[in-house]
This record gives C-alpha cells, sequence and structure tokens, in this order.
C-alpha cells in the first residue's frame, strides 16, 4: 500500500506554504460573511469528496458468490477563490498554494479508502462498503496539518446483465460520512477582531498562530451507472445525484486570544472568562471561542450532479480501474484510481 503514501503525499506537498500579510484588524461580521461564502462553495464539494470509493467501472458485479475488495485513490477540488478570501481575512495569503494556471481548477485534496462488494442472493443486487483515514506514516510538508475519515455504503441493483451486445446497467443509492481538516502552521500574523455587539469598542486580541479549515457531511447518493466488457477492457459511464443531508465548513485561528474590553482606554488585553466566552458566543452563530482558538463555522445543504466515466483493465481477477468525474454545480473534475480483486 505504499502507492497510496506516496500518492497523498505528492497532493499535499502541492500546498507549497502560505504567507502572512502583517498585523490584521477585522470584525466577527466581516469574517461570517467570507466563512458562509466558502461553506456554502464547499458543500458543492463535499459531495465529490464524499463520493470517492465504491466507483467501480463494473455497474453489477453480480449475484453471490461474486465478490471484489480492493483499494481506490481519489482527488478532488477545494474551491480556490472562497477559500483565498476566507483567509485573507485574517491577513493570510494563499497564492502560493498552487501555480496560477491551476486556480481555476481548485486545491486538490487527495483521499483514500478501501473498498469491497459482495453480490446479493436471488435478487440481481450488489452492496458495497468503504472506509477511508489518512494513513500514519505519510509525510507531511513540516508547514501543513491534514486528517480525514471517510465511511460509505451502497446498494445497486442490476436492470440488464452484460451478455452479448447488452450492456450492464443499474441503479442505486448509498449514503456516506465524511470529516476532514487541513491547518497551516505559523501562517496568522497577530491582530485584533472588533466585537461590537459585546462592546462598542470591544476587541479580541489575537496572536500570531495557525490557520485551519475543517469540514463534514452525511450525503446521500444516487446513481445510474452502463458499462460494458470488451474482452480485457471494461468501459463504463454514469450519471450521479448527491445530497448533502448534513454539511458543515469552516475555519479560523488557533492561537492566544484575549479580550480589551474598551480599545481606548489605553488598558492592556487579559484573559478570557467563561462568562465572557459564553456572552460573547451567544452574539455570533458559529463562533467557537476559547482563550486559545476563534473558530467559524457554517452550514449548507443542497445537491450535486455529476457525470462520471470509467476505463478498466481487466487482468484475470485483478481490476486496474481509472474514472474521472465532473460535479456541474462547482465546475470541477475529479478522478480516482481503483486496484482489485474480483471474482
Amino acid at each position: 500500500m505504499r502507492l497510496r503514501i506516496l500518492f497523498i503525499s505528492f497532493c499535499l506537498f502541492l500546498i507549497l506554504g502560505v504567507s502572512a500579510f502583517g498585523q490584521f484588524a477585522t470584525d466577527v461580521a466581516a469574517i461570517e460573511d467570507a466563512f458562509q461564502t466558502f461553506t456554502n462553495d464547499f458543500a458543492t464539494t463535499l459531495p465529490a469528496l464524499s463520493t470517492v470509493g465504491l466507483n467501480w467501472s463494473d455497474a453489477y458485479i453480480g449475484g453471490f458468490p461474486h465478490f471484489g475488495a480492493g483499494a481506490t485513490l481519489g482527488v478532488a477540488m477545494i474551491p480556490y477563490t472562497s477559500m483565498t478570501d476566507a483567509a485573507a481575512i485574517f491577513g493570510v495569503s494563499l497564492d502560493e498554494l498552487i501555480p496560477p494556471e491551476l486556480r481555476g481548477y481548485g486545491l486538490p485534496l487527495p483521499m483514500w479508502c478501501v473498498d469491497g462488494r459482495l453480490g446479493g442472493f436471488v435478487l440481481p443486487f450488489d452492496v458495497g462498503f468503504k472506509i477511508g483515514f489518512l494513513p500514519p506514516d505519510v509525510d507531511l510538508p513540516a508547514n501543513l496539518t491534514f486528517d480525514f475519515m471517510l465511511v460509505g455504503a451502497d446498494f445497486r441493483y442490476g436492470i440488464l446483465e452484460d451478455l452479448g451486445p447488452i450492456p450492464d446497467l443499474s441503479v442505486g443509492i448509498g449514503i456516506n460520512w465524511l470529516s476532514g481538516a487541513i491547518g497551516f502552521k505559523d501562517a496568522i500574523p497577530d491582530g485584533t477582531i472588533d466585537i461590537t455587539d459585546y462592546g462598542a469598542n470591544a476587541q479580541l486580541v489575537l496572536d500570531a498562530g495557525d490557520f485551519n479549515y475543517n469540514w463534514q457531511a452525511l450525503t446521500v447518493d444516487l446513481k445510474a451507472q452502463v458499462s460494458k466488457n470488451l474482452v480485457f477492457i471494461t468501459l463504463s459511464a454514469g450519471f450521479g445525484a448527491t445530497y448533502s443531508l448534513y454539511a458543515e465548513a469552516g475555519g479560523g485561528i488557533e492561537a492566544a486570544v484575549l479580550i480589551d474590553e474598551d480599545s481606548t482606554d489605553g488598558n492592556p488585553p487579559v484573559a478570557l472568562t467563561p462568562a465572557q466566552i459564553a456572552q460573547i458566543q451567544s452574539y455570533y452563530s458559529g463562533l467557537d471561542l476559547s482563550g486559545a482558538q476563534f473558530i467559524i463555522t457554517g452550514s449548507a445543504n443542497g445537491w450535486s450532479f455529476r457525470a462520471f466515466g470509467g476505463l478498466q483493465f481487466d487482468l484475470l481477477i485483478f481490476k486496474i480501474d481509472l474514472n474521472l468525474n465532473y460535479n456541474f454545480i462547482s465546475s470541477s473534475w475529479g478522478g480516482t484510481l481503483n486496484l482489485r480483486a474480483q471474482l
């Protein structure tokens, strides 16, 4: 499984680094607007991320005792513009993340999972299961943190079976859970955040620290797929519609956070008390505040639609499966490589 480690490490090393502008000064309302835009845009990408795995070129593997198991490597693109806007609020430039000619496609986020399928009894169906997480031995850039968890299952019903000129045709439904986070160490300069709902001249005063994004989603995936085996290769195409039952994304700063209740009186900022934290959080939805972090989170539900196609090489019981997909909502591309044994 060394391939999965090299793949994830390569994608993450594309993230070259970040740079800080100087001390920043902003307010909570501006932060909320920037991160809600990021959340809304990212919500269109979360379904694509959550559907990595179980997208085999075989539209239907056949009934029991047919089965298969292997591993899938995949990548999807995070919207770049809204991500940079959210970072700029905190005085951070992401211009060095990826080359300018690739920014229109987004920031590549790698995923991997182990996945398997088992043919059904009596009726023509198969079921699939998958689970993925960041391998502990992945080498990350020194300034980067990254983690994710992916769990899912699906059910596909075979309408047609590959026989003569007739292809395999199936319809399916799946459910997926995805969570993850990516962080940039020592990326945030020190700065202030106005909290005028708490006090007319009140500010949060933050030390330099780390900048983080996080996300989680529960999605339902509907898809129809056709495939045809041609001796040593299998071609496939399909359409998928994914709904985010729950999608949440956000980010912020991990650093020392103090409060200055009146920035005009010349007194130094002091440590936050639990009562102050509770009162400030009551004014701003989605705010997770402590003496060590300032995190804003937003939520968004909605549909995502994709077309996909695959090319599979059939080597006896071994399959090398390449899949490409296009997200119509975010206008972004994604792809997977699956290696498995299948009977």
